[in-house]
């Protein structure tokens, strides 16, 4: 029930979807792994 919830709240509001979108765009997993990779040592 609660997947259900979630997603007939999103059929009614439109705008929390993008905003969800938005966020998953800039979200960065681990932004520390990358620096340690081109480290030069």
């Amino acid at each position: 029930h609660m997947v259900l919830a979630y997603m007939e709240d999103h059929l009614k509001n439109k705008q929390r979807l993008e905003q969800e979108w938005v966020g998953l765009c800039g979200y960065e997993a681990e932004p520390c792994a990358t620096t340690i990779a081109y480290k030069a040592e």
